[in-house]
Formats: structure tokens, C-alpha cells, sequence
């Protein structure tokens, strides 16, 4: 947040500097304000994602839908069970081999779903069971 603070004032005083200048600015210094713009969007949209980020699966009436959303804003995806080919696992190669986490794959004909990002590999194998029981048609 130290840093998120200083990106701030250093962006507040580059843009005030920009326009009273009458909008007068050289090459090195527009690309400096865009790439400092750019880096300090991406770095509040990750904070944000950390804290406030949450993802919902739900299967209800042979249809798959899955929500990721920050501070309630976001996209839902939908799609019918009996399009999905395959649910697995993609572990993460991590530089640390005792970090166990992965993500989940739904993989369509069309698309691949990525579910979970940083899920334990337990709880990602009992999630893809679940996933399998609930998705398999009901006789």
C-alpha cells in the first residue's frame, strides 16, 4: 500500500505537470505517463482481485455456471453440462515443488473454463467429483 501511494502522488503530480503545461508533453515523458498509468491500473486491479475477488460454480438443471466476480462486478459464463468433454486438474509448475496448488479445466469443444486458480490439489480433486455427480444426467 506504501508503494500504491507513492505510484499516486508521483501519477497526481505528472498529470497536473501535463496540464499546465497546456498540454505540452515530450516523447520519453507521454511514454513514462502511460506505462506509470498502465502498471498502477494493473497493480490496484491485482490488490482488488486479492481482496475483494470471488468465484462461483453452479449447477443447477443440467446447466454449468460459473461467476468471477470483484466487489459483486463481473462475468457469468453458462453452458450445458452435456457439452462439457473433459473436467481435470492443471497443477501449477512452481519454482517451490512443496506448493500443492492448481486450477480446474472445463473443457468444451468450443472453450476451456478456468476455475479455481490457486486451489489446493485435494480440495480440486473433491470439487471435480462433486463437479462429475452433479453434471452426470439424473435417471
Amino acid at each position: 500500500m506504501l508503494w500504491l501511494t507513492g505510484w499516486g502522488f508521483a501519477e497526481y503530480h505528472a498529470v497536473t505537470d501535463f496540464i499546465n503545461e497546456n498540454y505540452k508533453i515530450d516523447t520519453f515523458e507521454l511514454f513514462w505517463l502511460v506505462g506509470w498509468t498502465i502498471g498502477g491500473l494493473f497493480v490496484m486491479k491485482t490488490i482488488l482481485e486479492n481482496l475483494f475477488a470471488k468465484e462461483q460454480l453452479v449447477i443447477k438443471d443440467q446447466q454449468l455456471s460459473i461467476k468471477n466476480a470483484i466487489l459483486g462486478l463481473g462475468v457469468s459464463e453458462r453452458l450445458a453440462t452435456h457439452q462439457i468433454t473433459e473436467i481435470k486438474l492443471n497443477p501449477f509448475t512452481p519454482q517451490n515443488p512443496q506448493d500443492k496448488t492448481g486450477k480446474i479445466l472445463i473443457i468444451t469443444p468450443e472453450k476451456t473454463f478456468k476455475f479455481a486458480q490457486s486451489i489446493s490439489l485435494d480440495e480440486a480433486q473433491c470439487l471435480i467429483q462433486l463437479i462429475n455427480q452433479s453434471a452426470a444426467p439424473q435417471k
